[in-house]
Protein backbone atom coordinates (compact mmCIF):
# COMPACT_ATOMS: atom_id res chain seq x y z
CA UNK A 1 0.00 0.00 0.00
CA UNK A 2 1.74 3.44 -0.60
CA UNK A 3 2.63 5.83 2.21
CA UNK A 4 -0.05 8.40 2.21
CA UNK A 5 -2.65 5.35 1.56
CA UNK A 6 -0.97 3.75 4.67
CA UNK A 7 -1.58 7.08 6.35
CA UNK A 8 -5.04 7.15 5.61
CA UNK A 9 -6.04 4.12 6.45
CA UNK A 10 -4.64 4.19 9.58
CA UNK A 11 -6.21 7.64 10.62
CA UNK A 12 -9.59 6.78 9.65
CA UNK A 13 -9.35 3.83 11.97
CA UNK A 14 -8.19 5.63 14.46
CA UNK A 15 -10.96 8.02 14.39
CA UNK A 16 -13.40 5.25 14.36
CA UNK A 17 -11.73 4.18 16.92
CA UNK A 18 -11.52 7.10 19.65
CA UNK A 19 -15.27 7.40 18.65
CA UNK A 20 -16.25 3.73 19.55
CA UNK A 21 -13.89 3.79 23.07
CA UNK A 22 -15.76 7.26 23.75
CA UNK A 23 -19.51 5.64 23.08
CA UNK A 24 -18.52 2.46 25.40
CA UNK A 25 -17.18 5.23 28.06
CA UNK A 26 -20.57 6.48 28.09
CA UNK A 27 -21.65 3.31 28.39
CA UNK A 28 -19.47 2.11 31.20
CA UNK A 29 -21.23 1.75 34.83
CA UNK A 30 -20.00 4.62 37.03
CA UNK A 31 -16.68 2.90 39.09
CA UNK A 32 -15.42 2.81 35.58
CA UNK A 33 -16.12 -1.35 35.14
CA UNK A 34 -17.36 -2.28 31.95
CA UNK A 35 -20.10 -5.44 32.11
CA UNK A 36 -17.14 -7.58 30.20
CA UNK A 37 -14.66 -6.61 32.33
CA UNK A 38 -13.42 -7.46 36.59
CA UNK A 39 -11.02 -5.63 38.43
CA UNK A 40 -8.45 -2.92 37.90
CA UNK A 41 -8.15 -2.37 33.63
CA UNK A 42 -4.74 -3.69 33.06
CA UNK A 43 -4.48 -1.36 30.13
CA UNK A 44 -2.23 1.36 30.69
CA UNK A 45 -4.46 4.82 29.68
CA UNK A 46 -4.08 6.61 26.65
CA UNK A 47 -1.43 9.01 26.33
CA UNK A 48 -2.16 12.42 25.94
CA UNK A 49 -3.17 14.99 22.84
CA UNK A 50 -0.08 16.36 21.61
CA UNK A 51 1.33 19.42 23.55
CA UNK A 52 -1.83 18.47 26.05
CA UNK A 53 -1.22 19.66 30.00
CA UNK A 54 2.34 21.11 28.95
CA UNK A 55 3.07 24.94 30.22
CA UNK A 56 2.97 27.61 27.76
CA UNK A 57 5.92 26.83 24.93
CA UNK A 58 6.88 30.36 25.29
CA UNK A 59 7.99 30.10 28.88
CA UNK A 60 10.22 27.55 27.81
CA UNK A 61 11.26 29.06 24.55
CA UNK A 62 14.95 30.64 26.13
CA UNK A 63 16.17 26.45 26.92
CA UNK A 64 16.11 25.43 23.56
CA UNK A 65 19.03 23.84 22.33
CA UNK A 66 20.31 22.41 19.19
CA UNK A 67 20.75 19.16 20.59
CA UNK A 68 17.02 19.07 22.05
CA UNK A 69 15.71 20.11 18.25
CA UNK A 70 17.85 17.14 17.12
CA UNK A 71 16.20 14.93 19.65
CA UNK A 72 12.73 16.07 18.80
CA UNK A 73 13.68 14.94 15.04
CA UNK A 74 15.10 11.99 15.62
CA UNK A 75 12.46 10.39 17.51
CA UNK A 76 9.69 11.74 15.05
CA UNK A 77 11.70 10.56 12.01
CA UNK A 78 11.52 7.19 13.79
CA UNK A 79 7.62 7.74 14.71
CA UNK A 80 6.84 8.59 10.79
CA UNK A 81 8.79 5.73 9.84
CA UNK A 82 6.94 3.26 12.02
CA UNK A 83 4.05 4.68 10.83
CA UNK A 84 4.68 3.92 7.26
CA UNK A 85 6.08 0.53 8.38
CA UNK A 86 4.24 -0.89 11.18
CA UNK A 87 6.29 -3.67 13.15
CA UNK A 88 4.47 -6.97 13.05
CA UNK A 89 3.28 -6.22 16.75
CA UNK A 90 2.16 -2.87 15.25
CA UNK A 91 0.46 -4.78 12.64
CA UNK A 92 -1.14 -7.19 14.95
CA UNK A 93 -2.71 -4.70 17.10
CA UNK A 94 -4.47 -2.70 14.10
CA UNK A 95 -5.73 -6.02 12.89
CA UNK A 96 -6.95 -6.52 16.58
CA UNK A 97 -8.50 -3.03 16.65
CA UNK A 98 -10.30 -3.32 13.36
CA UNK A 99 -11.78 -6.57 13.85
CA UNK A 100 -13.02 -5.45 17.44
CA UNK A 101 -15.27 -2.15 15.35
CA UNK A 102 -16.14 -4.95 13.09
CA UNK A 103 -17.44 -6.84 15.88
CA UNK A 104 -18.36 -4.52 18.38
CA UNK A 105 -22.04 -4.02 19.53
CA UNK A 106 -24.03 -0.86 20.62
CA UNK A 107 -24.51 -0.32 24.47
CA UNK A 108 -22.02 -3.51 24.99
CA UNK A 109 -18.98 -3.04 26.56
CA UNK A 110 -15.43 -4.26 24.63
CA UNK A 111 -13.92 -7.60 25.82
CA UNK A 112 -10.73 -6.35 27.68
CA UNK A 113 -8.43 -7.77 25.12
CA UNK A 114 -10.15 -5.64 22.64
CA UNK A 115 -10.28 -2.53 24.55
CA UNK A 116 -6.79 -2.72 24.98
CA UNK A 117 -5.80 -3.24 21.24
CA UNK A 118 -8.21 0.01 20.93
CA UNK A 119 -6.43 2.09 23.00
CA UNK A 120 -2.75 0.95 22.16
CA UNK A 121 -3.89 1.58 18.28
CA UNK A 122 -5.32 4.83 19.31
CA UNK A 123 -2.19 6.33 21.03
CA UNK A 124 0.11 4.85 18.01
CA UNK A 125 -1.99 7.10 15.61
CA UNK A 126 -2.24 10.02 17.31
CA UNK A 127 1.19 9.59 19.79
CA UNK A 128 3.89 7.48 18.13
CA UNK A 129 6.59 9.65 19.11
CA UNK A 130 5.50 9.08 22.51
CA UNK A 131 5.81 5.28 22.14
CA UNK A 132 8.92 5.61 20.35
CA UNK A 133 10.25 8.09 23.03
CA UNK A 134 9.98 5.58 25.80
CA UNK A 135 10.85 2.05 24.10
CA UNK A 136 14.09 4.20 23.88
CA UNK A 137 14.34 5.04 27.29
CA UNK A 138 13.89 8.71 26.29
CA UNK A 139 12.94 11.48 29.49
CA UNK A 140 9.93 11.18 28.31
CA UNK A 141 8.71 14.36 30.45
CA UNK A 142 11.78 16.35 28.94
CA UNK A 143 10.80 15.18 25.67
CA UNK A 144 7.21 16.28 25.65
CA UNK A 145 8.50 19.98 26.79
CA UNK A 146 10.66 19.76 24.09
CA UNK A 147 7.61 19.07 21.79
CA UNK A 148 5.77 21.47 23.11
CA UNK A 149 8.21 24.30 22.12
CA UNK A 150 8.85 22.97 18.80
CA UNK A 151 5.22 22.53 17.58
CA UNK A 152 4.17 26.02 19.15
CA UNK A 153 6.81 27.62 17.16
CA UNK A 154 6.79 25.22 13.95
CA UNK A 155 3.46 24.15 13.55
CA UNK A 156 2.13 21.13 11.49
CA UNK A 157 1.29 22.52 8.32
CA UNK A 158 -1.65 19.86 7.54
CA UNK A 159 -3.41 22.34 10.87
CA UNK A 160 -2.91 25.40 8.92
CA UNK A 161 -6.17 26.29 7.28
CA UNK A 162 -7.06 22.89 7.25
CA UNK A 163 -11.15 22.15 5.96
CA UNK A 164 -13.29 22.52 8.56
CA UNK A 165 -10.91 23.90 11.05
CA UNK A 166 -11.67 27.15 12.96
CA UNK A 167 -10.29 30.52 11.98
CA UNK A 168 -6.99 30.76 14.20
CA UNK A 169 -8.18 34.13 16.83
CA UNK A 170 -5.86 37.10 16.74
CA UNK A 171 -2.94 36.81 18.58
CA UNK A 172 -2.45 39.02 22.08
CA UNK A 173 0.23 41.69 22.16
CA UNK A 174 3.13 39.41 22.94
CA UNK A 175 5.43 40.45 25.97
CA UNK A 176 8.62 42.34 24.07
CA UNK A 177 10.43 39.32 25.96
CA UNK A 178 8.39 36.68 25.18
CA UNK A 179 8.68 37.75 21.35
CA UNK A 180 12.62 37.73 21.09
CA UNK A 181 12.31 34.11 23.04
CA UNK A 182 10.49 33.01 20.03
CA UNK A 183 12.48 34.82 17.47
CA UNK A 184 15.81 33.02 18.65
CA UNK A 185 13.60 29.58 19.12
CA UNK A 186 12.94 29.71 15.48
CA UNK A 187 16.71 31.21 14.37
CA UNK A 188 17.50 27.37 16.63
CA UNK A 189 14.74 25.90 14.66
CA UNK A 190 15.57 26.97 11.15
CA UNK A 191 17.38 24.50 9.75
CA UNK A 192 15.34 21.46 10.85
CA UNK A 193 12.01 23.29 9.37
CA UNK A 194 11.44 21.26 6.86
CA UNK A 195 12.20 17.93 8.71
CA UNK A 196 10.02 18.63 11.55
CA UNK A 197 7.04 19.88 8.75
CA UNK A 198 7.48 16.34 6.81
CA UNK A 199 7.33 14.19 10.33
CA UNK A 200 4.49 16.42 11.30
CA UNK A 201 2.41 15.85 8.55
CA UNK A 202 2.28 12.21 8.83
CA UNK A 203 2.62 11.64 12.79
CA UNK A 204 -0.37 14.58 13.82
CA UNK A 205 -2.77 13.57 10.78
CA UNK A 206 -4.49 11.51 12.53
CA UNK A 207 -4.46 13.17 15.70
CA UNK A 208 -5.82 16.51 13.76
CA UNK A 209 -8.55 14.33 11.99
CA UNK A 210 -9.36 12.64 15.32
CA UNK A 211 -10.64 16.16 16.93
Amino acid sequence: MPMIERVRHGAAVAVAAIAMLAACGRNTPAGGAGTATSGPPAASPALPPPSAAQPSAAMQLTSLGDDDVKLYVDVMEAAADRIVHPTAEDQQTTARANKAMMSAKPGQALPPDDGRAMIRFTTMMTNMDLIVAEERRVDVKRYEGIRAIVEDVVPNPAMINAPGMPAAAAPAPADPRTKNAEEAAAKVLEPYKARIQRVEAIVRKSARLAR
